[in-house]
């Protein structure tokens, strides 16, 4: 069983926390690639908002993670995907808190799809039109090269993975942005009380 990790988003829980005061270096991270020298990335906390162990934010890439030292040490104990944890202030009235921005980088999860027993739907725009089939991620990329206008894209409908898979923390590059993790880190996190997170149970990964 795999889970879904989200911000906890409620009448309770102002989104976004917090607001990226060094916007333009946000954009800068991609996921396509790791991050060069480390960058200056600085947040306010919104007004009405609480600090919590993941904090939502509308900057960066969706598949980043701003959250605190405390579930950066949870999380190091699992396999990730590959990643870069980057310093990062979060302002608060007069005072400076230290948290961790974690940029999960590369396409490199592809190599354990299973490409012929999963499923994928073709998007236009993000939005979903139809089923489609996807050989392998080369095939993928030749279909998104043949639309120069960039409307093509392809999302998930199932994923089976290849046997010798084994990460605990993982997104589905570059078909879903949706951070994934394995039952026992849910459960490790769940044990450790840590706020902000929902996690929800999800049926598109196949074991």
């Amino acid at each position: 069983m795999y889970y879904k990790l989200s911000p906890l988003i409620d009448n309770k829980h102002k989104y976004p926390q917090v607001e990226c005061l060094t916007p333009f270096t946000a954009q800068l991270l991609s996921p396509w690639h790791k991050f060069g020298e480390a960058p200056k990335l600085e947040f306010k906390l919104q007004k009405g908002a609480k600090l919590s162990d993941l904090l939502s934010t509308t900057s960066g890439p969706a598949c980043d993670l701003l959250i605190s030292p405390k579930f950066f040490d949870v999380l190091s104990q699992f396999r990730m995907l590959d990643y870069q944890d980057f310093e990062s202030i979060i302002l608060l009235k007069d005072e400076k808190i230290i948290y961790n921005w974690l940029h999960f980088y590369g396409p490199n999860i592809i190599e354990y799809i299973n490409f012929k027993d999963s499923a994928f739907i073709e998007t236009e725009w993000t939005f979903p039109k139809c089923p489609i089939e996807i050989k392998s991620f080369e095939h993928y990329l030749s279909l998104k090269e043949k639309d120069p206008s960039g409307a093509f894209g392809v999302g998930i409908d199932k994923i089976v993975f290849k046997e010798h898979f084994n990460m605990d923390l993982f997104f589905i590059f570059p078909f879903d942005s949706t951070i994934y993790m394995s039952e026992r880190m849910a459960i490790n996190i769940i044990a450790e009380n840590l706020s902000g997170i929902y996690l929800e149970k999800t049926t598109r990964i196949v074991e």
